[in-house]
């Protein structure tokens, strides 16, 4: 008979949950058991517990592990859960026209809640004027006094305020001086805004014309002359206006005629002179052995001149004369005229 061949059956070691063998072996021709392998019972757990505390968000619990196997579970506390830690900040401020925000989290779990911060008080601004109506010298005035809020201008009151009649506004009107015809003024006022008469203007009379004579000026045989007038030393306004008086004229020969050792000098009167003077020549121009005769009055229109030699040819022209301011004046010489004196 064949000897078994012995294969040896390892032993299994137990566990906390499961039993283990001891060793032992069998043929591995036939299989028959050779040494038999014994139960081993199982070990149990071996639990060590580490202890989770409780947050604010989850509940506290105690885990159980086993030190041999490594097997665990949890025990969970009922209703362990700890109160939140919160801090607040400000995250909205109140103003006068809407509420403010705190804003709470908590530190460990970040939860967070909201609270609303009652509206803060207003703040007067200065007040302003409104709707101004300024008084007069006549009329109340008024104006409405409103305060707003400096922050959102917000109206807060308004306050209609009277304001009293002021004082007249005084213009001086001022004082005309009276003139030689026109009556003058005193100085006086009104008011500039309503036109009331504040100091009333009186009359002064007209002065009345100072006549200064405006002396004559004589016509001369150049120039024409003026008659005496009058005007106001003052004003200067003419009271008696002087009339032009024509240039005194010059008389001209109307002709020559000869007579026996003499000859005839005839013209026409010229008014306003006094007289006339007539002046012969044997020379033509005049330069040498002149003589004049003198004839007195405006009136007289001719003139005969005697006495002279017989056949002898003389030139002839005649002018006028007047006295003025006590020396006389005389005119040009008229064109001369030749005449021959008979025998």
């Amino acid at each position: 008979m064949l000897e078994h061949t012995v294969v040896t059956d390892k032993a299994v070691a137990p566990t906390c949950e499961k039993t283990g063998l001891t060793e032992g072996s069998h043929c591995s021709a036939c299989n028959t058991v050779i040494e038999e392998q014994s139960v081993i019972p199982a070990k149990q757990h071996q639990y060590g517990s580490v202890v989770t505390t409780p947050t604010c968000k989850d509940k506290g619990y105690t885990t159980y592990t086993c030190t041999d196997c490594g097997d665990s579970y949890r025990a969970y506390y009922t209703d362990r859960t700890s109160d939140h830690d919160y801090s607040s900040a400000v995250t909205k401020l109140p103003t006068c026209t809407e509420e403010g925000v705190k804003t709470f989290t908590c530190s460990v779990c970040g939860d967070k809640y909201t609270e609303s911060i009652d509206m803060i008080e207003h703040t007067p601004a200065e007040a302003v004027k409104e709707n101004e109506k300024p008084a007069t010298c006549t009329a109340k005035g008024s104006y409405d006094s409103v305060v707003y809020c400096s922050e959102c201008n917000t109206e807060l009151s308004r306050d209609t305020k009277e304001l009293e009649i002021v004082d007249h506004t005084p213009a001086t009107d001022k004082a005309v001086a009276p003139t030689c015809e026109q009556t003058g003024l005193t100085e006086g006022s009104h008011c500039s805004v309503c036109g009331v008469i504040l100091v009333a203007q009186n009359t002064i009379n007209a002065k009345g014309h100072t006549p200064v004579t405006d002396k004559a000026v004589p016509a001369t045989f150049k120039a024409a002359g003026k008659t005496e007038g009058s005007h106001c030393s003052t004003c200067g306004k003419i009271l008696v206006a002087q009339k032009a008086v024509a240039k005194l004229g010059s008389p001209s020969l109307s002709k020559v005629t000869a007579g026996k050792k003499q000859f005839k000098a005839t013209w026409k009167s010229v008014k306003s002179i006094d007289g006339y003077q007539i002046q012969y020549s044997t020379d033509k121009n005049f330069k040498k052995g002149n003589k004049t005769v003198t004839v007195k009055g405006y009136k007289a229109t001719s003139k005969a001149v005697t006495k002279l030699a017989a056949k002898k040819k003389y030139y002839v022209r005649i002018r006028g004369y007047k006295k003025i301011n006590g020396k006389n004046q005389y005119s040009a010489w008229s064109k001369s005229k030749a005449v021959t004196t008979k025998k």
